[in-house]
């Protein structure tokens, strides 16, 4: 028997990340009266943070991605190579053995983020060269922005101590805090409000560089310094 919205009493949070809970907010439209059980942890979480990493498209490769089709018409990559797409058609037989090979132990083999990422501390070295001891604001507060923070505190923590905040446009997102670092989340306004003119904004995807330099720009920004990751 399926029940209707209006029946539901208690709705159980067990993953209070934002791709599990955020629907509670649309829920509450159709059932204003219900009661939330969870822990007593998971509350101040899921009002604080936004964004835990959950772009679970992260997890293919291309090669990987290929071998769900039983044939590839095309493929490739889009937006400045940061979307990889696969045209063909779905091989049944083929999604029960990615998944026992997803599963098996042997198939994963551990990775440093150091040797993913090679060149990280030479940009930790670019952002210090560039902005001296002034304050940071890191521009974009999705999954590469919570990356690069949670590195950074880990490999320059006296670097990250002056990140003052991470910016972003999601509404959503402003007045909340990254999860693994607590950042603070700020839209532009309250930058603007913050901002003397001599900060660096590191940019945490280039393909909006020129759009967020416009937007700095328009709002009298003009001597705020950029840097793109």
């Amino acid at each position: 028997m399926i029940r209707l919205p209006e029946s539901i009493d208690y709705v159980i949070v067990n993953h209070m990340e934002p791709d599990h809970s955020g629907w509670i907010e649309d829920f509450k439209k159709i059932r204003p009266n219900f009661t939330i059980v969870t822990s007593e942890k998971a509350v101040p979480l899921m009002e604080a943070f936004f964004d835990i990493t959950y772009e679970h498209v992260n997890y293919f490769t291309p090669r990987s991605l290929a071998n769900l089709f039983a044939s590839v018409d095309q493929q490739g990559l889009l937006f400045g190579d940061q979307y990889q797409f696969a045209i063909g058609r779905l091989d049944v037989s083929a999604h029960a053995e990615f998944g026992r090979a997803y599963d098996a132990k042997d198939s994963w083999s551990g990775l440093r983020f150091e040797d993913v990422f090679p060149n990280f501390e030479s940009i930790i070295d670019e952002i210090e060269t560039a902005n001296a001891d002034k304050s940071i604001y890191v521009w974009g507060a999705a999954t590469k922005g919570v990356m690069f923070c949670h590195h950074l505190k880990r490999l320059r923590p006296t670097t990250f101590d002056r990140v003052k905040a991470a910016i972003d446009i999601n509404p959503m997102k402003a007045g909340r805090f990254m999860p693994s670092v607590q950042l603070r989340i700020l839209d532009i306004d309250a930058l603007c409000l913050e901002a003397s003119g001599d900060e660096l904004v590191v940019i945490m995807n280039p393909n909006y560089q020129h759009e967020i330099v416009a937007e700095l720009q328009a709002r009298g920004l003009d001597d705020v310094r950029h840097l793109c990751v």
